[in-house]
């Protein structure tokens, strides 16, 4: 189960999320000298398709010289790849890497410090070390037998301080098929806070899609990593009662950008445990901010039909007040329960239209907390809220810490109630709403 700076504009934010790929050194372009895999009769020195040099994209890896590229053609490569070194990936016909029958533990030094208290790691693609890695026009379909339950199962996993392009390709599978209640199975992994030692990753995905996904489609964890998602659509199963998926996760320190992009089908229906009590109850999210560093952001993007679109409570306590999360021009649609989910810290919610569901805005405040919050909401659309627009929900101990949450210029069509507000010390103030 899911536990729950300065603006910039879209424009600017998609270019720069794009410059990623294409200023980054040290990385061969496609076809340039490049070491080729197929299905063919492998040559000394193949250059094509017909005449590939290897047959695997592991044995190409082993043979590559830092900064060199890998042309994958066309095919599906069973097999568990582990990448040390900065290579280039890129498929020619979208290749397909897939487990085996029988996945073996990874190896890397990444992996074991990743299997550190779980089960030993199990990744489609392993990417560990202080090295670039881009993998472009690829899928990946990491799907364990049915029944598999491992806390540790990643379609690929980034580790070591490394950076990881993912381009133009898709993570289909990651965890076991058909799901079950178990935690593991992340398309994506960035970093781990758990790990020993600890592990940082850097992702960046980028006109791509993740599916499949058992727990997490995209996670980046820990401080230090770091998480660029940018015209790219991540996918959950829809309602299920085995689990609570998050599409995109970015937890303990680590900060994250989702940028002009789609999250979307992460419902549970967990008996008793997940539903629409924001106190004592759990659900999935679409994008998951949980104990996130500062830096992070929601800007251009939907997300739709998931229990919580968007939650956020942050890392390190008070000193994440102002500045921790900024989430613009989004459309959060038929989110069930909330549009956006606050617990602590602080965010500023503009020009987005959140529509259908329970609540739009949900500001939780409950005994525990460490922080309190300082919410704005300005030149927001929110309508089609069964409960209310906006909502202030405490349990009202003594304990709890106030805050404040300014509304401004939001336009509330027709909701069941524009702001409820059962709190004693953090009250909805109200400018110039229609």
């Amino acid at each position: 189960m899911s536990a729950r700076r300065s603006r910039i504009t879209l424009a600017c934010a998609v270019t720069a999320a794009l410059s990623i790929i294409s200023l980054t050194p040290g990385v061969a372009s496609a076809s340039n000298g490049a070491l080729w895999v197929g299905k063919a009769a492998t040559v000394a020195g193949g250059n094509s398709c017909a005449k590939p040099g290897y047959n695997t994209i592991q044995a190409a890896v082993n043979a590559a010289s830092s900064g060199s590229s890998i042309d994958v053609c066309a095919g599906t490569y069973t097999e568990q790849v582990e990448i040390t070194k900065s290579v280039g990936i890129f498929g020619s016909g979208s290749p397909t890497i897939a487990l085996p029958a029988t996945p073996a533990d990874s190896a890397t030094s990444c992996d074991a410090a990743f299997s550190v208290g779980t089960q030993p790691t199990q990744d489609g693609v392993s990417i560990c070390g202080n090295v670039l890695v881009t993998v472009q026009g690829v899928n990946v379909s990491a799907a364990w037998p049915a029944g598999t339950c491992y806390d540790s199962l990643y379609g690929i996993l980034v580790g070591g301080g490394a950076t990881l392009n993912f381009v133009n390709s898709a993570v289909t599978a990651a965890g076991a098929v058909p799901l079950n209640g178990c935690q593991g199975g992340v398309g994506i992994e960035g970093g781990d806070s758990e790990a020993k030692p600890v592990q940082v990753g850097h992702v960046n995905v980028v006109n791509s899609t993740v599916s499949g996904y058992q727990k997490n489609g995209i996670t980046v964890d820990g401080k230090g990593s770091t998480l660029s998602v940018s015209g790219s659509t991540v996918t959950g199963i829809g309602p299920t009662p085995e689990i609570a998926q998050n599409g995109i996760q970015v937890s303990d320190g680590a900060s994250g950008q989702v940028i002009g992009s789609t999250v979307t089908g992460d419902e549970c229906n967990y008996p008793g445990v997940c539903g629409p009590n924001g106190l004592t109850q759990y659900g999935g999210t679409g994008v998951l901010f949980y104990l996130a560093g500062p830096g992070s952001s929601v800007v251009g993007s939907t997300v739709s039909t998931s229990d919580a679109g968007i939650y956020y409570t942050p890392y390190a306590g008070g000193n994440q007040l102002l500045g921790g999360l900024l989430i613009q021009s989004d459309s959060l649609i038929n989110d069930r329960y909330q549009g956006i989910q606050v617990e602590e810290g602080g965010v500023s919610i503009n020009g987005s239209l959140i529509s259908g569901g329970n609540v739009g805005i949900q500001l939780v405040q409950k005994l525990g907390q460490v922080t309190g919050m300082q919410v704005t909401a300005t030149a927001n659309t929110i309508k089609g809220e069964s409960v209310a627009a906006a909502q202030v929900l405490s349990d009202q101990e003594p304990g709890d810490l106030p805050g404040t949450f300014t509304l401004t210029l939001n336009n509330f069509p027709g909701d069941a109630a524009g702001v409820l507000d059962n709190s004693k010390n953090l009250k909805a103030l109200q400018l110039l709403d229609f």
